[in-house]
């Protein structure tokens, strides 16, 4: 949810005019532009929350222009800027990276993941790791040409990076940012489900579903498969968001994260040229998905080697939730996705994270992954699961409501993120030969 909030770093800059205003009752022209640029020294030489020692910038900005870019539900953040060249320059170089968080300096253990060839050409380049000695942790970034995007993770506290989309004022290319922690998100709003994904998983005739049946006991749910994603916005989006393209990048880094771990590669195909059909097609508000495949007919998908069609919308749909797709086994619809980029009034705030659970859920259900209830599946393993850690209940990422506590993880047999009945990563690696073989 969208709404005023205040800053960290505001406060201090409060406190800093009420001491002057009691100090300097009258200041001249001058007198003023020199306390003016002694504010911004000071605001520039603190601290935000996450940041990368001297490549990091503080900013003190007037809220009118950015609270209708940050969500209401997060109730404190930092203004930032980071120094994209130098930052890209020590990652694609190798060397060592120091990241503080609350203050304390981690050095990240970082590779990047050359999957995503074509935003590679463009300038945005992907990072996987972990912060040394730190077990558990988990960090990815996305380093553009405007944008630095991450999400680090220590003991199920969740550091973010996310990008305003606003010019920062003092820069000719950066984007003006903001960094939070999952300890300031106080959700705002109704749950909802996510999709509306139907039960049966008999949509589709049932030679065809003998077909598939046949092809994952023949396919070897060790191998490593390639799945080509056509991934396709609008105008409102790009419009919206100039750099759309980063953020769309390290969405489906994030859902490589874990498909990679089941032998899965999601390898995006970026199609603007259809942005504009729609946004202008009357359908794209209620139907965003079957609109979505009358622009991109599964024709018009081989004709890209594009198994999957993915539609990154940019509209606050009226459709019961924020995402969709037909599923595996529906006859016409079973390779295409939908996930909505903009924010809802329910708990779904449209940051990446949230992007990214219903992106990887809805490609999940492309490949036969089911939610937590899912009585007339075949498969009786297939679901999502709920676990408890760190005095708190936590959902895997097919879970059938939008949760802020869902984890970018399928559920599996390993005794933490599921069990033999909640098994969703099984079903991927029988069903993956498949879904790579649509073209």
């Amino acid at each position: 949810m969208n709404g005023k909030i205040g800053l960290r770093a505001f406060s201090m800059l409060l406190a800093v005019m009420l001491v002057s205003v009691v100090l300097v009752p009258a200041v001249s022209a001058s007198d003023s532009k020199s306390k003016d640029e002694q504010m911004s020294n000071r605001s520039a030489s603190e601290k935000a929350l996450v940041h990368f020692g001297d490549l990091t910038e503080m900013r003190i900005a007037d809220e009118k222009e950015v609270y209708t870019k940050i969500p209401s539900s997060i109730k404190n953040y930092d203004l930032v800027v980071f120094d994209l060249p130098k930052i890209r320059e020590h990652l694609l170089h190798g060397d060592q990276l120091t990241v503080y968080l609350e203050g304390q300096p981690y050095t990240m253990d970082l590779q990047e993941t050359t999957i995503d060839t074509e935003a590679i050409a463009t300038g945005i380049h992907s990072f996987t790791g972990s912060l040394t000695g730190v077990e558990d942790s988990q960090v990815l970034l996305t380093v553009g040409n405007n944008v630095l995007l991450g999400r680090i993770v220590i003991d199920y506290t969740e550091y973010f990076i996310e990008s305003t989309s606003i010019q920062d004022s003092k820069s000719s290319s950066a984007f003006l940012q903001y960094v939070y922690s999952s300890k300031d998100i106080v959700p705002e709003g109704d749950t909802i489900p996510i999709d509306s994904h139907p039960l049966s998983t008999h949509a589709i005739d049932e030679k065809a579903y003998a077909l598939k049946k046949m092809l994952e006991e023949q396919a070897d749910p060790r191998a490593t498969v390639t799945v080509r994603v056509l991934v396709a916005t609008d105008s409102q989006w790009m419009t919206d968001e100039p750099d759309w393209q980063d953020t769309a990048a390290a969405i489906i880094q994030y859902c490589n994260y874990d498909f990679n771990t089941l032998g899965v590669n999601i390898v995006p195909i970026y199609d603007t040229s259809k942005a504009q059909q729609l946004s202008n097609d009357p359908q794209i508000i209620s139907s965003p998905l079957s609109a979505f495949k009358n622009y991109f007919p599964e024709s018009y998908l081989n004709s890209k080697s594009a198994d999957l069609g993915l539609y990154l919308g940019g509209y606050d749909s009226s459709f019961q939730g924020v995402g969709s797709s037909g599923g595996y086994d529906h006859s016409s619809l079973y390779r295409y996705a939908w996930a909505q980029m903009a924010d809802d009034p329910s708990t779904y705030d449209a940051v990446l994270k949230d992007r990214a659970i219903v992106t990887m859920h809805e490609l999940g259900h492309a490949f036969d992954a089911a939610h937590e209830y899912a009585p007339y599946q075949t498969e009786t393993y297939n679901r999502a699961y709920e676990f408890y850690e760190h005095n708190q209940y936590w959902q895997t990422v097919m879970w059938g409501c939008f949760m802020k506590s869902a984890w970018l993880q399928f559920s599996a047999n390993d005794g933490f993120y599921g069990d033999a009945n909640h098994d969703n990563s099984r079903r991927i690696t029988e069903t993956k030969g498949v879904v790579a073989s649509y073209c």
